[in-house]
């Protein structure tokens, strides 16, 4: 969901050279974070649920994506 977010669409619809930039850009800017940043995650056990499909529908994005770049 994240990635379709940060596409402006769906993220598989990307070639494979701007679906890896994308995913690299997204992974520094987890950097630009400083250490006093409040990481923690206060969630119910619903929200949790729901963060393990959308964790799910990730994976399954990107396991199609390799899929795709292998083919």
């Amino acid at each position: 969901m994240l990635l379709d977010t940060a596409s402006n669409g769906n993220f598989l619809n990307k070639d494979l050279e701007d679906g890896w930039e994308l995913v690299e850009n997204m992974a520094k800017s987890d950097d630009n974070y400083n250490e006093d940043y409040d990481r923690s995650i206060h969630t119910s056990t619903e929200s949790d649920d729901k963060h393990r499909r959308d964790i799910k529908a990730l994976h399954d994005k990107i396991n199609k994506l390799l899929q795709v770049s292998r083919g």
